[in-house]
């Protein structure tokens, strides 16, 4: 068992102090190791979003400078065609009056529009093809790849077919800008030249009648697709991240860094909704990406940039790989340390455990050395001072054992001593009465009911009314002695007679009075007695009209009675005496109060009612 205590169980406490302490360290240390990281890849993020914001707003401006010299090209054309005659009637107006021209009138005038057209193409390259389509359904079509024209009136063109040419005209005095489509589609004279791969962006302004104001057809003018996404490919040069422009109306991709997407429906435009400008996270190809949009002012295009997650997480890998580092550092250092601590706490424990071992055994001499300022020397010191007090609560008990064996033995001898006395009384008892001598007989008949109720009952309570009935035998016993000089009064509540009290507590305090407050050449002093319940107290008065005692010697006695101090010698030693016996049997359920005075002393003792016995069952 000593082993068991001096080895198994610090190894146990070790254990129990460790692993709890260096599981939370790891634990707060991994959850800041998180926190930190998830903060980072936030502040990434954010970074990477204002980032994103200045490339859409310098986006944006570029694509309101193409708009300024889409305008700029449209008015240069429109006043060319407008202050340009051909016998006398200038090209513009002659524009929905083609048809109804003879072939070679038509044919003059023709080549004049289209050398126009073609002038514009040679001098903007951006350009890759002007095209006219009048409100008779005729075509005008001039490209790189050549020049076209249809006067049939039959209409069977795509942007006739699809609903395009009834959008611009629908649409105020302003440029229509559409995309996501090929450059056959717009430009007839392009269609044997280009495959259906090359993408354009068109802008279409409708014409009017410079005289009558009526509609006369729309323009368009087309760019090739590369040309808008090679001005933001630089922008947003990423091998993870997308960029695109999409037609808010239609939904469609008309602008990607990839051209496979152009064509296709933007899978955001619903929730993205009327935002200008933010963020949203979805998923794509089972991997989380986030989304930015930036509503463009230069067109109702919608700029949307798509970066992936894990595109955040490579920009960390040097953080993650540094920080790992020191994670791993700090764990270590961590568990050395806690290691050396725990150990420096356990040593005076393994000392201590060692020395209960030895107390075990027997040997109580046995002390923990060392001088440890924090908790656990405390515990040692504690440990140390207990170890004494239990060495001397055993010599003291050893020597109350041998105390109590005298006094047992002392008790046999003192049987026999009450014993004698009472036989010896009823010897002389006889004699008074063969003697005719009343008075001796009666005072022998007190003094040895007094005797018997002081020696031969063993009990260590009895009641009221038998300490009453003691007291008064000694009453009668002292008035025999000084003539009829005391006077008893009683004032017991009917109903507190068999309550039960320690015996002979009443007697000492009365003694007190006729030995110190009574002058016996006054047949006036009066002892009264009052037994009352008060609330949930048992309430002893005992009064005297003597001459009480000196403000000292009160003083002396009061604090004797506070600290429950018992007397052998003094004036007052039976009342302090009855104070502690009162201690020992309730505690501090009993109050002892004295009151003294020239008008007398009065020492009221009250006792809380649970703590009394009733013998009569109440």
């Amino acid at each position: 068992m000593t082993h068991l205590i001096k080895y198994r169980r610090p190894n146990r406490i070790f254990l129990e102090l460790f692993i709890p302490v260096a599981i939370l360290c790891m634990l707060v240390i991994s959850i800041g190791y998180f926190v930190y990281y998830r903060q980072t890849i936030t502040i990434l993020q954010e970074k990477q979003e204002q980032e994103t914001l200045q490339k859409f707003r310098q986006q944006d401006s570029g694509l309101d400078k193409i708009n300024d010299e889409i305008d700029k090209i449209f008015n240069i054309l429109l006043n060319n065609l407008i202050f340009t005659n051909v016998d006398n009637v200038d090209l513009f107006s002659q524009l929905n009056r083609l048809s109804g021209l003879k072939e070679g009138e038509r044919i003059t005038r023709l080549k004049h529009i289209l050398a126009q057209m073609d002038g514009i193409l040679e001098g903007y390259s951006q350009l890759v093809s002007i095209d006219i389509y009048t409100s008779d359904q005729n075509i005008i079509s001039c490209s790189e790849a050549g020049t076209f024209y249809d006067f049939s009136g039959m209409g069977d063109y795509p942007l006739y077919r699809n609903g395009t040419y009834q959008n611009v005209m629908g649409k105020e005095n302003d440029w229509y800008l559409f995309g996501a489509n090929p450059l056959g589609d717009i430009s007839i004279s392009s269609r044997d030249k280009y495959n259906q791969d090359t993408n354009v962006i068109t802008w279409a302004h409708k014409l009017f009648d410079v005289k009558g104001g009526s509609q006369i057809g729309m323009i368009c003018l087309s760019i090739q697709e590369d040309y808008i996404s090679d001005s933001y490919r630089y922008i947003f040069d990423s091998k993870e991240a997308d960029f695109y422009l999409a037609d808010i109306q239609s939904g469609e991709i008309i602008s990607s860094l990839k051209s496979q997407e152009i064509g296709q429906e933007c899978p955001y435009i619903t929730e993205i909704g009327e935002s200008v400008y933010g963020n949203l996270s979805a998923e794509s190809e089972g991997e989380r990406i986030n989304v930015l949009y930036y509503r463009l002012s230069s067109a109702d295009w919608l700029a949307v940039s798509v970066y992936p997650y894990s595109g955040y997480q490579k920009d960390t890998v040097l953080f993650r790989r540094i920080f790992s580092i020191i994670l791993a550092v700090t764990l270590v250092s961590l568990f050395v340390i806690l290691l050396l601590a725990v150990r420096k706490i356990m040593r005076p424990v393994e000392k201590l455990m060692e020395a209960m071992a030895q107390v075990q055994e027997g040997n109580l001499e046995y002390k923990v050395a060392g001088n440890w300022k924090n908790e656990v020397g405390l515990l040692v010191s504690s440990y140390n001072s207990m170890a004494q007090s239990v060495k001397n609560l055993i010599i003291q008990k050893e020597r109350v054992q041998q105390e109590k064996t005298q006094q047992e033995i002392l008790a046999l001898r003192a049987q026999i001593n009450p014993h004698f006395m009472l036989n010896t009384l009823n010897t002389i008892k006889c004699m008074a009465v063969m003697a005719r001598a009343e008075n001796v007989e009666n005072s022998i008949v007190i003094f040895g009911k007094y005797i018997e109720a002081l020696f031969r009952v063993q009990k260590a309570f009895h009641t009221i009314r038998e300490e009453i009935d003691f007291l008064k035998n000694y009453i009668k016993i002292y008035n025999m002695r000084f003539g009829e000089v005391v006077k008893l009064e009683l004032d017991v509540e009917d109903e507190l007679w068999e309550i039960q009290i320690p015996r002979i507590v009443l007697q000492p305090v009365v003694e007190n009075s006729l030995q110190h407050a009574f002058d016996y050449s006054d047949s006036k002093n009066v002892i009264r007695i009052a037994v009352t319940q008060r609330g949930e107290q048992i309430e002893l008065l005992l009064q005297d009209n003597g001459r009480g005692m000196s403000l000292e010697r009160l003083m002396e006695l009061r604090i004797m009675v506070s600290n429950h101090r018992e007397e052998s010698t003094g004036e007052h030693v039976g009342i302090a005496n009855v104070a502690r016996r009162l201690y020992l049997y309730y505690g501090e359920q009993q109050d002892m109060q004295i009151i003294s005075n020239e008008m007398g002393t009065t020492v009221c003792i009250r006792i809380s009612r649970k703590c009394l016995r009733d013998t009569a069952g109440k």
